[in-house]
């Protein structure tokens, strides 16, 4: 009968569904800041100027759990969501390997930052890049990563991260890998060669979800 197809045909999707997904960045885990106080702590790794830092904690509220990784120009133990140099660079990365089979890979992840600009201008902003260790290297701070590395959706300025930070946003990228490679997931900070418009970038509840070619795009 028709109702019994139909039930075949939701099991069958159901099954597929939940075949071939892996969950490289947990959101409440490591993507959520949740397995310790450190950015270290949680596997990644902050390249950082001077003064201005990516460092965990509370400050600018979380989105879920205790704590969210955000710029600050206090990164010790009073931090304060803030920055305050010109002409930075600050970038903070992740290393997943995709698993076999697994070509797709969903990231999501909860942002907010004002920095200054308008529509196009590239001045204080966090961007998102995507590429294999190799192609992305070790970030330098206060050096850009490569253009061609570049991923963004829907919640971005053209390509960029900034002026919108009353209450954190939700963005989804669909990004593309091959199987049993390494890839380097970075957030980058920056500010351009003059005014300070506060606050910077705050992130939390990161989530990357590698599937089946097969399976459509969803959010976790």
């Amino acid at each position: 009968s028709r109702s019994k197809w139909f039930a075949l045909l939701l099991f069958l999707f159901i099954g597929i569904s939940n075949y071939g997904q892996t969950t490289l960045i947990s959101p409440t885990g490591d993507g959520g800041f949740e397995n310790g106080t450190t950015l270290a702590a949680n596997n990644w790794t902050a390249i950082n100027s001077s003064t201005d830092s990516w460092t965990a904690g509370n400050t600018p509220g979380v989105s879920a759990g205790a704590r969210s990784a955000f710029i600050s120009s206090t990164a010790g133990t009073t931090q304060t969501w803030t920055y305050s140099q010109i002409s930075t660079i600050q970038h903070l990365y992740y290393d997943v390997t995709i698993p076999a089979g697994e070509s797709i890979a969903t990231l999501t992840f909860k942002w907010k930052a004002q920095g200054e600009g308008t529509t196009t201008s590239d001045w204080d902003n966090m961007r998102v890049f995507w590429g294999t260790v190799a192609d992305v290297g070790l970030p330098v701070a206060n050096t850009a990563l490569p253009t061609g590395l570049r991923v963004s959706g829907a919640g971005a300025i053209s390509g960029m991260y900034k002026l919108n930070s009353a209450a954190y946003n939700s963005e989804t990228i669909t990004l593309s890998g091959t199987p049993g490679t390494t890839y380097r997931l970075v957030f980058s900070w920056k500010s351009d060669g003059a005014d300070i418009v506060n606050p910077p970038a705050a992130i939390d509840e990161v989530s990357l979800v590698s599937r089946l070619p097969i399976l459509p795009d969803a959010a976790p």
